[in-house]
């Protein structure tokens, strides 16, 4: 299996800036930036946490463009699944009913994933998110 330490650093690091707590299940962060659409960070199990750029075409459609989930229940995040506009979702590893680890991997279309995780971790930082992003508050998870 993959890993991709370079997205886990960005999102790690966003995490620390903005107060995201990474081991809280529900907890989340959007951040807008001008020019981008928002970047959500979400924790959706203690072992899984949701990255995604969402775009939302009107108030009431929101789309991740792209949307990774990322198997953290390993000392480096295993890229798991994928959201995208054009190409719809896939899924590249197979979790175990207790989602406390990866039980089955398609190895080619994975480390595929991995490596995109990674490009797009370096645009991340390319772009501005560290230094310039700033945080939505809300009281509700408003993606």
């Amino acid at each position: 299996m993959k890993t991709s330490p370079k997205l886990q650093e960005v999102v790690t690091a966003l995490a620390v800036k903005h107060g995201l707590d990474l081991a809280s299940p529900g907890a989340w962060l959007r951040l807008n930036m001008e020019g981008y659409d928002r970047l959500v960070i979400e924790v959706i199990h203690p072992n899984l946490v949701s990255v995604a750029h969402v775009y939302a075409p009107r108030p009431d459609v929101r789309l991740a463009d792209p949307g990774i989930i990322f198997f953290a229940g390993y000392a480096l995040w295993v890229p798991v699944e994928i959201s995208q506009r054009v190409g719809g979702y896939r899924i590249y590893a197979f979790l175990s009913q207790e989602l406390d680890e990866i039980v089955s991997v398609l190895p080619l279309e994975q480390a595929d994933l991995a490596e995109f995780a990674e490009v797009w971790a370096e645009n991340i930082v390319a772009q501005g998110w560290l230094e310039e992003a700033t945080r939505y508050v809300e009281p509700e998870m408003p993606f």
